[in-house]
């Protein structure tokens, strides 16, 4: 991701300047192991600086990485403080609906996260009656001016994926921080769409659904409020803010 790459130019300096240290430097560690009679023995140490600045240049982009997406607590808040208002990661209820009729298909919820150097998502969707219909997740995803596009794998659990695809998603409003999005599937079998709204948990607004009818609740709730719109919404694409 664009924004992400700073931090790659960073580690990268940072590594550079290192290496240019230890090179400039190879003189003064001959003479500090020559005077040192603990280590005097062993005069091949300034030779292992050679293969260790190798190795610092092969880690740096892996160093890089883990800066970005490794690290508990603190890479969410550098992700976070890189993207301002771009900063789509959460969880968002959502509903599917028929992209002609506007008949509800799904109810759902899925998460987006960081993993592998790309935004992550994941998620279920339950029929009308609540009974579970598949589980969804990307295999691989780009992030640019609040649309993300991903390929997706779908099945009935995570080790049986029956169905390949590709999704786009609109993150609106198109200016402050993101709140709701729209997106479709476009492939040749069916003609879906669907709506999502983000939702944010603290302390004090409680905390994240941890059940499947919690999720599926929250979904319903969006479907009361998303359909007195749907016949106004059907008439417009879906890149388009549906508030």
């Amino acid at each position: 991701m664009p924004r992400f790459q700073a931090i790659h130019y960073l580690v990268h300096s940072a590594v550079a300047f290192l290496c240019y240290l230890a090179l400039t430097q190879l003189e003064a560690v001959d003479r500090f192991i020559a005077e040192t009679p603990t280590i005097r023995q062993y005069p091949f140490l300034t030779l292992s600086v050679i293969p260790l600045i190798a190795v610092l240049l092969q880690q740096s982009d892996r160093l890089a990485r883990l800066i970005i997406g490794g690290i508990p607590l603190v890479s969410p808040l550098l992700r976070r403080t890189l993207q301002g208002s771009d900063f789509i990661e959460g969880q968002w209820p959502l509903v599917v609906v028929d992209g002609k009729s506007g008949q509800l298909v799904f109810y759902g919820f899925l998460t987006i996260s960081f993993k592998d150097s790309q935004l992550y998502v994941c998620g279920n969707d339950w029929k009308p009656d609540g009974t579970h219909a598949l589980w969804f997740h990307s295999v691989q995803s780009r992030f640019r001016e609040r649309l993300l596009q991903y390929w997706y794998e779908q099945g009935p659990n995570r080790t049986k994926p029956e169905m390949r695809g590709y999704t786009e998603m609109y993150f609106f409003p198109e200016e402050g921080r993101v709140k709701r999005q729209a997106g479709e599937f476009l492939d040749k079998t069916h003609n879906l769409r669907f709506y999502a709204e983000r939702r944010t948990f603290s302390r004090l607004s409680g905390r994240p659904p941890k059940t499947d009818a919690e999720r599926i609740a929250a979904a319903k709730d969006l479907w009361q409020r998303l359909q007195p719109d749907l016949p106004r919404l059907l008439q417009q694409t879906v890149s388009k803010d549906w508030v």
